[in-house]
């Protein structure tokens, strides 16, 4: 027969063993948080679909993870101001990347980099421009709650305009630097949903510059503001 000794000493092991699986499935779970457009990466063969509208664009997301270190995506999306207050109608296409450099449970850290092409105008304001994109970032996430992730960071969408209308010559340069929060909330283990706002100076360099100020100045500083709400998707 087992001793009062024997009963308490398998207790104890009992109890360690239940701490240390509830301790071990608890990490596990928060380590395989993931964000969509944060700095936590997507886990390994994780596929999301995302749209979102607001203000000034609206737009379709797909991304997969092709590591547990980088997430390549494509983007399209519909744009109607490039800098407050010029407003038009622009197409987008580009390839995001997220970079891991911090993938942690609580705290997760990527560089962006977001390549890609662009056309359109704005009628009497801006010339009909194609232009190529290349915009890199930073982005940070926090893992606040379960089911809510905190995004942050900054990013700087920088475009290389051509004037269609005036034999493809170089325009200007385009210089936002926005910085970015948002958050997205985990409704199931499919859908999530997100809200994204971000903002800052925006410079227009060149000819582009010229054209706006009439000849005057070389360069031009408005400024932007983003608002996004929307729906994800995952697989």
């Amino acid at each position: 027969m087992w001793s009062n000794g024997h009963w308490a000493a398998w207790r104890r092991a009992w109890l360690c063993g239940l701490w240390l699986w509830v301790g071990g499935w608890q990490t596990s779970a928060k380590a395989e948080t993931s964000t969509a457009f944060g700095g936590a990466l997507l886990r390994g063969g994780e596929v999301i679909l995302a749209g979102g509208v607001g203000f000034p664009e609206a737009f379709f997301h797909f991304d997969f993870a092709n590591s547990s270190q980088l997430n390549l995506a494509f983007q399209a999306r519909v744009n109607y101001n490039l800098g407050l207050p010029f407003f038009g109608g622009f197409g987008f296409v580009s390839i995001p990347m997220r970079i891991g450099i911090v993938q942690d449970p609580k705290f997760s850290f990527a560089l962006k980099l977001d390549p890609g092409g662009f056309l359109g105008g704005s009628g009497n304001v801006l010339p009909f421009l194609a232009g190529v994109q290349l915009g890199i970032g930073a982005l940070f996430t926090l893992h606040v709650v379960e089911r809510f992730n905190l995004n942050f960071g900054v990013e700087l969408p920088m475009l290389l305009s051509f004037d269609v209308e005036n034999r493809s010559r170089v325009v200007g340069f385009h210089l936002p630097i926005e910085l970015l929060i948002g958050g997205e909330v985990e409704i199931n283990e499919r859908l999530s949903l997100f809200a994204n706002v971000s903002g800052g100076p925006y410079l227009y360099v060149g000819n582009l510059a010229r054209r706006l100020t009439f000849g005057i100045g070389d360069v031009v500083v408005s400024g932007s503001f983003r608002f996004l709400v929307g729906v994800i998707w995952r697989r």
